[in-house]
């Protein structure tokens, strides 16, 4: 009976051990889950801290890109509105160019003019002196310049006297000296026989032009649109061209016909859009709306 009682208190004690041995086993491998589990969380953390700071550099960056970019359309917006600007006072600029050429060219055909009449008279004086006859000059400046222009002596009352020849330059002048003073009249008479005895003259389409502008002037505004039609037909490439079609429109709105006048000031604009000629057509198709 004590032999069987202590065989089994010995498994009992054995049953005890093998349980306490066990538990500490499962309790060291919780610890150790644990331990795992914390290392795992503080990666995850550092991990997490580390997306988060690298998504703050990304951040930074495309607001960065962003308003680099934004910049940069406004510094082109700003270029485009200076290109657009300096293309403005260029285009002033042809066109004050071009009214300083004209009234150059006014002012040394003015001085030319004077020139050749005075020429003109000291060679006629002396031609008179030396063939004994006292010169007689018309009280009337302008039958002075018509005769003149015709190539008559100054000398009415002598027939003897040779008559002398103008240069196309010297004929054209005189012409349009005439229409700047407001000759209209004498005007018409010279540049009409300016074209016909200096055809083949480089003055011709200039001659042409102010004899249009002369009819008009005299508001024979159907001979103006034959005479400035015929500048633009036969020298299109001259560059009193647009100034004769845009003088077309404008006569065709003195005789009312609107529609037909429209359609030069058009052409003006459609062909020569840069010119001083096109700002006048839209200045006038704007009024006359």
């Amino acid at each position: 009976m004590n032999k069987n009682g202590n065989v089994a208190g010995k498994v009992v004690l054995a049953g005890f051990f093998f349980l306490t041995a066990g538990g500490c086993a499962f309790q060291s491998d919780v610890t150790d889950l644990h331990l795992e589990m914390d290392q795992l969380k503080d990666k995850m953390a550092r991990v997490n801290l580390t997306l988060d700071a690298n998504e703050r550099v990304v951040k930074d960056r495309v607001q960065t890109t962003t308003k680099e970019q934004g910049d940069a359309f406004l510094k082109l917006d700003q270029i485009g509105v200076d290109l657009q600007t300096i293309q403005g006072r260029i285009e002033e600029n042809n066109h004050s160019l071009s009214d300083l050429s004209q009234k150059t060219e006014e002012q040394s055909l003015r001085i030319n003019d004077q020139n050749s009449r005075l020429g003109n008279l000291e060679n006629r004086m002396v031609m008179l002196e030396k063939s004994g006859q006292t010169p007689q000059i018309s009280s009337s400046p302008e039958e002075q310049g018509k005769m003149i222009l015709q190539g008559k002596s100054l000398d009415s009352t002598s027939t003897s006297s040779p008559a002398t020849t103008l240069s196309p330059q010297e004929a054209y002048n005189l012409a349009y000296s005439d229409f700047v003073k407001g000759n209209y009249d004498l005007a018409l008479l010279g540049f009409l026989n300016f074209t016909q005895q200096f055809q083949n003259s480089v003055l011709m389409a200039n001659a042409l032009y102010w004899l249009g502008e002369s009819y008009f002037n005299k508001k024979e505004f159907p001979k103006a649109i034959e005479t400035f039609d015929r500048v633009a037909r036969d020298y299109p490439k001259h560059d009193k061209t647009p100034g004769s079609i845009l003088k077309e429109g404008y006569a065709y709105f003195e005789m009312g016909e609107k529609l037909r006048g429209t359609t030069y000031l058009k052409k003006v604009i459609e062909q020569y859009p840069r010119s001083n000629e096109a700002q006048l057509a839209k200045e006038k198709l704007a009024t006359a709306r």
